[in-house]
């Protein structure tokens, strides 16, 4: 039997498909269900960012990973293969939100993780018995996860150095209003054995990868899980880069082993420098007074970072936009990335919009590229809105910016961040933020 496994691109702001000839960091949703699948398939697999599918190879089933941004293209793609008679298979986060409008392009979808369903999909499909649903419940643990089949990917696509997914822990207990990933992936947080973890990475370093992005929703999981994690990765002589919560910044000494253990780069959370607006959207575990602590932690240790700010919330003022600036450039933040609240669905905040009857366009709801507004924001216009984030991106990626961010002598990669801050400052000044399509 043939299986095609396939990660479909998306539309940009000018209706085009999306397609980069070279990219840096390695797909993990297609190895792993590649590694998933059970060794009597032939497998081939398409990243469509990368090359166009192939429709006309042998192929017996379709498997399609669908995040909702992705889905119009899915949805294309699922019909091209259904016209050939070849049955089709979906899963990914969005299947869980918009099952109702999945099952119209497809034979059958997995809501959940695919660990424990994936060979009993293949089976049926195979024996012409597939069902519409498959369901995995409970959650499955970390234990024996097998190796994604990364040598079944074309590297010649990837510019060196390549960049590995590999992942530590799946759940998040802290429950975000704009975040889905604890009701995707539980409250708890699930993690997998310290062998394990190494023999994945001695594996990826077999194939020449030294340099890892852990595909994690929160790095390591609870605190003791996460410093079990840095143990295992000191002596493994890689480096990598990750998200990272922003209360483990201030405790000195996982910032050093963070560091011993090959940091490259952490992406934080900071969300809003503003109190009520962190605790409007429940980020616990952020604390705006220890901010300050937590920043200078990473740069004395010579870490790079970035933060991630989300705008729109009704607690915001207007002088929140000029205070985050200020902040970012009083603390030298190296890079940061500005965006406009997404009330996805299933989330805290599309509840509660949808409920007040502010959201805008709700069946295109995380399906737009680009900078946009998918909702009614309490002080301003949608329009308003958008302009006032490209404004902050368009200041703190200024020439004036970049130099007072990034003088001589920050401990960190000082040519890196200047070479992705001046990318930022051109690309903003050719096109605007709001048409860039990788954001």
């Amino acid at each position: 039997m043939h299986l095609h496994i396939v990660q479909p691109t998306t539309y940009t702001t000018d209706g085009k498909l999306f397609q980069t000839g070279k990219r840096r960091l390695m797909s993990l949703s297609l190895p792993y269900l590649a590694a998933l699948t059970p060794r009597e398939w032939e497998v081939s697999v398409f990243d469509e960012r990368l090359t166009p599918v192939d429709f006309d190879a042998s192929c017996d089933v379709a498997a399609i990973t669908v995040w909702t941004r992705f889905s119009r293209r899915a949805y294309e793609i699922a019909a091209e293969y259904r016209k050939r008679g070849i049955p089709v298979l979906m899963g990914g986060p969005h299947t869980y939100f918009y099952a109702d409008e999945v099952a119209e392009h497809c034979d059958a979808y997995a809501i959940g993780e695919a660990d424990g369903i994936w060979a009993d999909m293949l089976a049926d499909a195979a024996a012409g018995r597939l069902t519409k649903v498959y369901r995995q419940q409970p959650l499955p643990d970390m234990k024996g996860l097998p190796h994604p089949r990364y040598e079944m990917i074309p590297f010649h696509h990837y510019s060196r150095p390549r960049v590995f997914q590999v992942q530590t822990t799946r759940g998040c207990p802290f429950g975000c209003d704009f975040c889905e990933e604890t009701i995707l992936y539980g409250k708890k947080f699930r993690s997998r054995p310290m062998d394990e973890l190494a023999d994945e990475i001695n594996y990826i370093k077999s194939l020449g990868g030294h340099i890892i992005f852990f595909a994690d929703s929160v790095f390591g999981g609870a605190k003791r899980n996460c410093q079990q994690v840095l143990e295992t990765l000191v002596p493994l002589n890689i480096k990598w880069a990750s998200l990272w919560p922003m209360n483990y910044c201030a405790d000195d000494a996982m910032v050093k082993l963070a560091r011993q253990s090959g940091c490259l780069h952490l992406n934080m959370g900071m969300e809003s420098v503003d109190e009520e607006t962190i605790r409007s959207m429940k980020k616990r575990q952020n604390r705006v007074g220890h901010y300050d602590e937590a920043l200078a932690n990473l740069r004395r240790h010579g870490i790079t970072y970035s933060l991630n700010f989300v705008f729109g919330w009704d607690t915001e003022s207007d002088s929140v936009y000029e205070a985050t600036l200020r902040y970012l450039e009083d603390n030298r933040v190296p890079m940061a990335f500005f965006n406009i609240l997404n009330p996805r669905r299933g989330t805290g905040i599309y509840n509660e919009l949808k409920r007040t009857g502010r959201l805008l366009d709700e069946d295109n709801l995380s399906k737009i590229a680009g900078m946009n507004c998918q909702f009614m924001p309490k002080n301003m216009s949608p329009g308003e809105l958008v302009e006032r984030v490209n404004t902050l991106h368009r200041q703190f990626y200024s020439p004036r910016s970049i130099i007072r961010r990034l003088r001589p002598g920050l401990r960190a990669d000082f040519w890196g961040m200047l070479m992705f801050n001046l990318y930022q400052w051109n690309a903003a000044r050719k096109s605007g933020f709001g048409n860039l399509d990788s954001f």
